[in-house]
């Protein structure tokens, strides 16, 4: 990536990686698992110059499989006693 391209990234990332990582919390569910899909989504189209910023879009492909197997936000996690 040339010096040019890197700057028109970070700025890229720097204006949308809020609005990106409200989309990747909400495929997940859970920040963490957002946080890594999102630097994954970004390292690869760093990777690829001249094709544009990523989009929501972007996220899909890489966030399809991400969450499987956890629990949402709102699962529960274990049987709770009722007190009376």
């Amino acid at each position: 990536m040339d010096a040019e391209a890197e700057r028109e990234f970070r700025e890229f990332v720097a204006a949308r990686s809020a609005a990106l990582f409200r989309s990747a919390y909400l495929l997940t569910g859970h920040r963490e698992a957002a946080e890594d899909l999102l630097q994954t989504v970004l390292a690869k189209v760093a990777r690829r110059p001249g094709e544009g910023g990523p989009g929501r879009g972007a996220l899909r492909p890489a966030g399809g499989g991400a969450h499987r197997g956890r629990p949402g936000p709102s699962a529960p996690t274990r049987r709770l006693e009722v007190v009376a």
